[in-house]
C-alpha cells in the first residue's frame, strides 16, 4: 500500500510539470506603420482539440521595442485572450513571445512596423491651364 500511495502522489506532482493544451495566436494586421497598433488573439485549447477557459497567457515582447496591453489575461469562456500590441516607434520587426499556463510550447509572432507615410503633402502647378502641346513644371512637398 505504501508504494502504490508513494507512486501516486508522484504522478500527481509530475503531471503538471508537462503542458497538455496549446494555443495558437495570431496578429491583425501583420504590416502596419511604426507606432501603430495591431490586434492580437490567442486561442487556448486542450489535448482534445475544446476550447478551455481560464488558462492565464502572457505576452512579452522580445524584439521592436512596441508595448502588448494586457501583458497577460485569463481566457474567456470561447477560450480566448485579445490583447493589443503598440509597435515600437522605429520601422522594424516587433516581436512578442505568447505563452500559457500548461501549455506545450509558446507561441510567436513577427508583426512589421513601416516607415508611416508623410503626415502632409502638396501638389502644384507652375501653369495650371496648359494647352495639350505645352509643358510646365510640378512641385511636390512633403512634410512630416
Amino acid at each position: 500500500m505504501k508504494k502504490f500511495l508513494v507512486l501516486f502522489i508522484a504522478l500527481i506532482i509530475a503531471v503538471p510539470l508537462y503542458g497538455k493544451n496549446t494555443i495558437s495566436a495570431s496578429a491583425t494586421p501583420m504590416k502596419i506603420s511604426a507606432g501603430g497598433e495591431s490586434k492580437i488573439t490567442v486561442y487556448c485549447m486542450d489535448e482534445k482539440g475544446y476550447v478551455i477557459k481560464g488558462v492565464k497567457v502572457r505576452f512579452t515582447v522580445i524584439a521592436g521595442g512596441g508595448k502588448v496591453s494586457p501583458a497577460s489575461d485569463t481566457s474567456d469562456g470561447s477560450g480566448t485572450v485579445k490583447a493589443t500590441l503598440t509597435l515600437g516607434p522605429k520601422p522594424g520587426t516587433n516581436a512578442v513571445k505568447v505563452d500559457a499556463d500548461d501549455a506545450v510550447k509558446s507561441v510567436f509572432l513577427s508583426i512589421t512596423g513601416e516607415q508611416a507615410p508623410p503626415a502632409e503633402f502638396t501638389v502644384a502647378l507652375e501653369n495650371p491651364k496648359l494647352n495639350y502641346d505645352k509643358s510646365t513644371f510640378l512641385t511636390v512637398v512633403v512634410k512630416d
